[in-house]
């Protein structure tokens, strides 16, 4: 909750990256981004790309891309299985983001884990390898609203990667790449709030396994490009060279180990967006323009408990597993019930709001976004009071400290029995009615300067 997301796609795409506090200008595409997986048996040699399409754009030109995909979600988890007929291997994926009822700091963590279980169902061994592509969008982003309706507040984006550099990593928790980025706006400019640092990396939990898994890494590669050069050599021997491409922006990581007959493999890749600066302010658009910035840091929630990004990925892998097992509480619940399987994965998928939605303080203040993303022209509107009738089901009854925190904001925001419209705007200001449309506009609200529905 409160840190943004992205969406995998039921064929295994990736896309809609909202991780840079741009819930309202999200980096739709990033065909940079993606699974790949080599195997050898024999003579016979394949690569295969883990998706069937590229949201907005076409397929690499030298990779082919998975038969099919068969996808199941169930907020905050999904199950993806890959067939093919030229690779002789059972793939299957499961990821999620942590979602433990009651407990508010695994709930607000920038990370999504994905687990791969990897089978040799054959009579022979299968020399494989499996590859994890990330492309660095630090930099991009930007707020909602139109320019019209909100011509001081409304719309500003912002586009500079072209500081953007990768390395890599090996640590005691896994190896990988870190992507970050040379910008470096002053603590008030709401740029900053594109600014921080993504860590990618792959883990093998059973130590059994570890040293049979040969890891190499990419820290640049150009994911403009007609043919994806990542992918030649990986092509080859399952491995990549540590540079590609000098205009890249991306890198990756290929984990290279041999399976006997009917044997399997687990492997733990994980993402980390570690963007501790919510940097907003008001007239954003005018100010952007000037250059005269006084914005607002509100921070994140998991900024109260970890100190670097070091010290949340080392406990993300140290806890995966319970991780895992307490999101799956709402499950469980819906599970023991006696509700028809259809009406238990909407009340599940229906949870997705506080995901995609949602901002959380540092000072540990809840806000809910109206709509993301939608062409709404006055922008991200927080609360609304009117939403919360229909909306806050989830939050009401598993973090009831939070949904408290969000009615006080209101209470603090009552002037003479009137309730505002909202509370805050996730790209301009938080804990205030003086946003776009944070109180009845009468031309909307029939006349009206408060709600006749919720004044009590």
């Amino acid at each position: 909750m409160g840190t943004g997301g992205f969406r995998i796609f039921t064929d295994g795409g990736f896309g809609n990256w909202a991780i840079n506090h741009n819930w309202f200008k999200p980096v739709k595409s990033t065909k940079g981004t993606f699974f790949a997986v080599w195997s050898k048996q024999d003579e016979a040699m394949y690569t295969k790309i883990l998706r069937r399409s590229v949201p907005e754009d076409v397929e690499y030109l030298n990779v082919d891309p998975i038969d099919h995909t068969l996808f199941e979600g169930k907020l905050p988890r999904f199950e993806m299985q890959y067939g093919d007929q030229q690779i002789p291997l059972k793939i299957e994926l499961n990821g999620f983001t942590p979602f433990a009822p009651n407990n508010v700091k695994d709930s607000s963590l920038p990370v999504a884990m994905f687990r791969f279980k990897i089978t040799n169902p054959t009579f022979e061994p299968i020399f494989t390898s499996l590859l994890f592509s990330f492309q660095n969008i630090l930099g991009l982003g930007g707020s909602g609203g139109s320019g019209w309706a909100t011509p001081f507040d409304g719309p500003v984006t912002y586009n500079n990667d072209r500081e953007n550099f990768i390395q890599e990593f090996n640590l005691e928790y896994g190896s990988g790449i870190t992507l970050g980025t040379k910008l470096n706006p002053s603590k008030i400019d709401p740029a900053r709030r594109t600014v921080g640092s993504y860590f990618v990396f792959c883990h093998t939990p059973d130590i059994r396994q570890q040293s049979r898994v040969h890891v190499t890494k990419c820290i640049q590669w150009d994911e403009t490009k007609d043919r994806a050069s990542i992918l030649e050599q990986f092509s080859v021997d399952g491995t990549i060279s540590q540079k590609e491409d000098p205009q890249g922006k991306s890198g990756a990581i290929a984990a290279k180990f041999m399976l006997e007959p009917e044997q399997n493999i687990i492997l733990d890749f994980y993402v980390v967006w570690w963007m501790p600066n919510h940097v907003i302010e008001k007239k954003q658009r005018l100010r952007k323009l000037t250059g005269k910035h006084w914005g607002i840091d509100y921070g994140h929630n998991y900024l109260n408990h970890f100190g670097t990004a070091q010290e949340l990925n080392h406990y993300i892998v140290e806890n995966r597993d319970r991780l895992y097992a307490e999101s799956l509480t709402l499950e469980y619940i819906l599970a023991d019930s006696n509700l028809p399987n259809w009406l238990q994965h909407y009340l599940l998928n229906s949870a997705d709001s506080l995901f995609c939605n949602s901002v959380l303080t540092k000072d540990q203040k809840f806000f809910m976004i109206e709509g993301v993303p939608w062409k709404w022209p006055f922008g991200g509107l927080t609360g609304t009071n009117d939403q919360r009738l229909s909306s806050h089901i989830y939050l009401a009854n598993f973090y009831p400290e939070l949904d408290r925190s969000e009615l006080l904001t209101f209470l603090n925001l009552m002037e003479n029995g009137k309730i505002p419209h909202g509370n805050g705007n996730c790209d301009v200001a938080l804990g205030t009615a003086e946003v776009p449309y944070g109180r009845p506009i009468k031309l909307i609200n029939k006349g009206y300067s408060h709600w006749v529905d919720l004044t009590m």
